[in-house]
């Protein structure tokens, strides 16, 4: 992750699209990859002077916005491959124009495949009516709204992946 992340400083500088830094992303993980493991990631640059989101999603999770007034609603599927998997050229990206007062919410997929005592899973079902449930809150509490239905759901059963959120106000233009 280090190496990804230390690939993603040099390449974002010079690259100018979110599709084009996933793409070189990918290639340089792909050439240095012997193991053959992949990686999932939501990647997306804000201008805070425009509200301008542009984002690609590489094999991860869907991610939401939720509204000021109170909607979810969840970002547009362009879900290109995992990182990693073959050196492909990802050619989906997508822009939208964030309002004042919306949130992103983005999760990893621990959150949605939490397992209960019963073998049940938590599902994005699960994770999007507890999201518009707590649409009004500021970002601090949703996360924290989200880490207590999960561990509610869980009970006592071990946690089997990382639990993952990450939640974004923008405060407008």
């Amino acid at each position: 992750t280090t190496s990804l992340l230390n690939e993603y400083r040099n390449s974002s500088e010079n690259d100018t699209t979110v599709r084009e830094i996933a793409e070189k992303l990918n290639r340089n993980l792909c050439a240095r990859n012997p193991e053959n493991f992949f990686i999932t990631m939501f990647l997306c640059v804000i201008d805070l002077r425009t509200g301008e989101l542009k984002y690609c999603n590489c094999g991860h999770n869907k991610s939401y916005i939720i509204s000021a007034a109170g909607d979810l609603k969840p970002l547009e599927e362009v879900n290109g491959m995992p990182l990693g998997v073959a050196p492909i050229d990802y050619g989906i990206s997508e822009t939208i124009m964030l309002e004042k007062g919306d949130r992103i919410f983005l999760y990893t997929d621990g959150i949605v495949e939490a397992f209960n005592e019963k073998g049940e899973i938590y599902t994005e079902k699960r994770l999007e009516e507890n999201l518009v449930k707590h649409a009004g809150d500021g970002i601090k509490e949703i996360v924290t709204a989200i880490s207590g239905s999960v561990a509610a759901f869980a009970g006592d059963e071990p946690q089997s992946d990382d639990l993952t959120m990450f939640c974004v106000h923008f405060k407008g233009r």
